[in-house]
């Protein structure tokens, strides 16, 4: 049986749910992970992970081509 710790430390790579895109990108390359956790107030409140940057980066494209603003 594998012993689990009874206290998971909070991870200090973390951004808010604010955060702008451009800057989750920066922390990505900057700290080498695939992703980060996301939180408010303080608290997690889930993942953010390179397909879902990839899948905003391709909505932003279709935004643009259709003429829609940002």
């Amino acid at each position: 049986m594998i012993d689990t710790p009874r206290r998971i430390s909070f991870l200090k790579e973390h951004i808010d749910i604010e955060t702008p895109i451009r800057e989750v990108i920066h922390r990505m390359v900057e700290w080498q992970t695939l992703s980060i956790l996301v939180t408010e107030n303080g608290r997690p409140v889930g993942l953010v992970g390179l397909s879902d940057l990839c899948d905003e980066v391709i909505a932003e494209m279709h935004r643009n081509r259709s003429g829609e603003s940002v």
